[in-house]
């Protein structure tokens, strides 16, 4: 089997459905499709690139692991909340991903061992901003830093380095977080001083341990 055309009407591609179908190169999702289940494409090795629809809700656990030359995925902005755990683990021929704005949970190990991954890009940034950083309190600025730590916990995972949703990928050094145009608008005008202590704070981000933040 090389090619798998998912039809309108069906609404979840079932656990384990093409688990170990090592010759498939093409899936076709059609819009209606609202989740895809555990291990549902797990070592489907010559599988290359996959769009997820807007309507997808859910990609289960393990969905895509050791899709091992699965170098493009690309989410269509709409539904998706939850990428699960280990679900892109060992996709070796990624080199970029895009997280949705609408995801709000990525799980534990979620694109683990993705060993040519160097770029994240989070378009929810907004959701993840400590806002109060950004105002004054009785003369200086909230020392609470400018990523509001329990949110990126929420969205990475567990906050143990061990279960870390881009855990052992070693050529990782960029994580671009993407904010609303108006926030982006109101950071520009802030004071010298306290545009450098957001950039030290995204260096020194403890959860995420990333060689190099960025802001878009």
């Amino acid at each position: 089997m090389q090619q798998v055309n998912i039809p309108a009407g069906v609404t979840k591609v079932g656990s384990r459905a093409f688990l170990g179908c090592i010759n498939l190169t093409e899936i076709h999702f059609n819009d209606g499709l609202q989740s895809i289940g555990q291990r549902a494409f797990h070592s489907c090795w010559d599988l290359r690139s996959v769009t997820i629809p807007s309507s997808v809700i859910e990609v289960g656990s393990g969905a895509f692991y050791n899709c091992s030359n699965l170098a493009e995925v690309h989410f269509i902005e709409g539904s998706l909340q939850v990428i699960d755990r280990e679900t892109f683990r060992g996709c070796n021929a990624l080199q970029q991903v895009t997280i949705p704005a609408s995801v709000t949970r990525l799980g534990d190990l979620a694109f683990t061992n993705c060993a040519n991954l160097t770029q994240v890009i989070l378009l929810g940034g907004e959701h993840l901003l400590n806002k109060r950083f950004l105002y004054r309190d009785q003369g200086r600025f909230n020392q609470g830093g400018v990523l509001n730590q329990d949110r990126l916990i929420e969205m990475i995972g567990s906050g143990s380095m061990h279960c870390f949703a881009f855990a052992e990928c070693p050529l990782l050094a960029t994580v671009k977080i993407s904010t609303a145009k108006a926030l982006s608008q109101l950071m520009s005008r802030l004071p010298h001083e306290c545009r450098l202590s957001i950039e030290e704070k995204f260096v020194t981000c403890a959860v995420l341990s990333l060689r190099k933040m960025a802001m878009s």
